[in-house]
């Protein structure tokens, strides 16, 4: 009986361990809570909560976000200006609001959640366009409204949030006191349209020491890059940047969303603008460079593959094309027919040969007529220069009637025959126009337009 009556003893202690347990367990659970949520933790979210509501509130010029709505999405400019009664304008002009300057005011809030979080907490136009899922086409552009504060230093020009829901990082840069949005805006988008406009006919070059990189697409704030000379498709990196203008040195900075080329030891992240090189250098090794490339580079390239020249009576020139021009012109609107001069434009007829086109007009009866002289010429490469040759022996048969009868137009098309030093007469990143100068007489110039 003694046997059996421990036995019952232990069978009962062991029905109740289970209880112990999980009445040991709340109690440790109690306890952790306590201390993890204690008041002084609460205390300090509260203090950087206002801490950073005074620290947004005070910049009296407002911020610029370089904001990023989802990976796969180009970078915009966001501009916010927080005032201390929980109000906030936030500014944006772009192809998301119909290329038109646009701002709406509501309401802001540092709340207290993983850290201290900038929440926009009532609708905004310009900040919710890119959460909302109906924007544009029912997806949306899957952007966030809340931004945990992970870099904000006192005094800083820059701070970083990280979207809530994405976790992308944005930078946010304090603005100048007298900042207009509008104005602001206006200037940074006539920057970027002015370097990268849509019709520019030029690829770009990122050169990082040895590591050199085409670029092409940065009118669309999502270029693409590859090695220099290489295969595009099997070799191609997409990137993405935003443009502000730096109250810090007043210069205009081109940040990428993140470091490219990307798995490369050598990589570029934001870069400024040099105007007096034409260049954008980047910040942390100005001998990376993101330029346009050498003219004669360019040139050669492309006018074998489907670039020309193209000029009339209105381009620039000097005085010596000037005459050898004008005396063509004026002899054909004496010929026996007489021609107008129209259109003059120089490009590849085949793979060995370049052909100049003149084209001109002339009455018949009262009809206007179109009709075109083709003389060939051959382009060779002179180290940066290029040597254009006149191919008198192959004129066709057909031309060589007017060819004999006009002595200022055989002298025109040998006079065009030289070795010319090509300047690009803008700046490189946009090259539409070449400056040809005779190396042997700098008298004799001209400046055809390029077209791809």
């Amino acid at each position: 009986m003694l046997i059996n009556t421990t036995i019952m003893k232990k069978k009962s202690i062991l029905r109740y361990m289970p209880l112990l347990v999980v009445s040991l367990s709340f109690t440790a659970c109690s306890l952790e809570q306590d201390d993890l949520f204690d008041a002084s933790a609460a205390e300090r979210l509260n203090e950087a909560s206002v801490h950073f509501t005074k620290l947004f509130s005070e910049s009296k010029g407002g911020w610029a976000m370089e904001y990023y709505p989802s990976e796969g999405k180009t970078g915009k400019l966001l501009m916010m200006k927080f005032n201390s009664d929980g109000s906030v304008v936030a500014a944006m002009n772009n192809e998301d609001s119909g290329d038109r300057y646009i701002s709406d005011k509501s309401c802001w809030q540092v709340i207290t959640d993983l850290g201290p979080v900038l929440s926009f907490n009532t609708w905004n136009n310009v900040i919710h366009y890119y959460s909302n899922p109906e924007n544009p086409t029912g997806k949306g552009q899957e952007g966030d409204y809340e931004f945990v504060i992970t870099d904000a230093k006192e005094g800083a020009d820059h701070f970083m949030v990280k979207g809530k829901k994405r976790g992308l990082y944005q930078r946010m840069t304090r603005m100048a006191e007298d900042t207009d949005f509008n104005a602001y805006i206006n200037e940074v988008n006539d920057f970027k349209n002015k370097m990268f406009p849509e019709d520019c006919p030029n690829y770009l070059i990122l050169e990082m020491g040895d590591d050199v990189y085409e670029v092409e697409d940065m009118e669309y704030t999502s270029p693409d890059l590859w090695p220099y000379g290489e295969d595009r498709v099997s070799t191609v990196q997409t990137s993405y940047y935003t443009i502000t203008k730096q109250p810090s040195d007043g210069k205009f900075h081109l940040r990428f969303i993140e470091k490219i080329p990307v798995d490369r030891d050598n990589q570029v992240r934001e870069l400024v603008y040099n105007e007096s090189k034409d260049l954008f250098e980047d910040m942390e090794n100005p001998e990376f460079v993101l330029r346009g490339p050498e003219p004669s580079q360019f040139f050669i390239r492309e006018i074998k593959n489907t670039g020309k020249l193209q000029f009339n009576a209105s381009i620039e020139k000097s005085e010596a094309f000037e005459k050898v021009y004008t005396d063509m012109k004026q002899e054909m609107a004496k010929y026996s027919t007489p021609f107008t001069l129209g259109l003059i434009t120089f490009n590849k007829l085949t793979n060995d040969q370049f052909v100049m086109s003149i084209a001109y007009t002339y009455k018949s009866g009262k009809k206007t007529m179109n009709g075109t002289f083709q003389f060939p010429y051959q382009l060779e490469e002179a180290g940066n220069d290029v040597k254009i040759i006149f191919l008198e022996s192959e004129i066709k048969e057909n031309l060589m009637a007017a060819y004999n009868a006009l002595p200022a137009l055989q002298t025109f098309l040998k006079e065009f025959a030289r070795t010319y030093k090509l300047e690009a007469t803008g700046s490189r990143f946009c090259i539409n126009q070449f400056k040809l100068t005779d190396t042997s007489d700098s008298n004799f110039w001209f400046t055809p337009v390029f077209v791809k």
